[in-house]
């Protein structure tokens, strides 16, 4: 399993990075930023998807996100655009779709929900208490991807959370 670095948007860099790849890994993603950078993170995608087709890959490995279907914000809009490209591709494909990759570095999502946890009562309920909670380690992202890939009998298709842990919604605990 090899790795290739791309600006996403420079289609020969694209072409270059994916060779003759048999498998693809989509891992890219902003949590902020305005509207046009959303934009440019849906058509990356978009473009990594038909790279992948023009190199002939036969599988693609989308990260996108929890919640994604619920969704209002540009983050889930663009997440969206990626999937719909991915689905129609013609590529086999799996979706992994944590609610958050979990990591120990600063300003990661992982360190700004443990500050909220820190000084906040209660946990806060994501998207209404709509979803569970499915964080998965950054450091079990490397490890998750190559093995999908790698499946021979992948299921064709199917969408899955990435979560090594699932904590449910509020309704599954009994609460209201």
């Amino acid at each position: 399993c090899g790795r290739a670095k791309a600006d996403i948007i420079d289609v020969a860099a694209r072409r270059k990075a994916m060779g003759d790849s048999e498998a693809i890994v989509h891992l890219i993603a902003i949590r902020r930023g305005a509207l046009a950078d959303f934009e440019r993170m849906a058509q990356g995608g978009r473009n990594v998807i038909a790279a992948a087709k023009e190199a002939g890959a036969r599988r693609l490995l989308l990260m996108s996100a929890n919640g994604v279907d619920e969704g209002t914000t540009p983050y889930f809009a663009a997440k969206r655009a990626m999937e719909r490209a991915a689905r129609e591709s013609g590529l086999a494909w799996t979706i992994f779709r944590p609610s958050y990759v979990a990591g120990d570095a600063p300003g990661s999502v992982d360190d700004e929900f443990a500050r909220i946890v820190d000084k906040a009562p209660v946990l806060p309920c994501f998207m209404g208490g709509k979803f569970e909670i499915q964080p998965i380690s950054r450091n079990d992202v490397p490890p998750a991807s190559p093995n999908a890939a790698a499946d021979p009998q992948p299921p064709p298709n199917t969408s899955h959370p990435a979560a090594m842990h699932r904590y449910p919604a509020p309704e599954d605990l009994g609460h209201p």
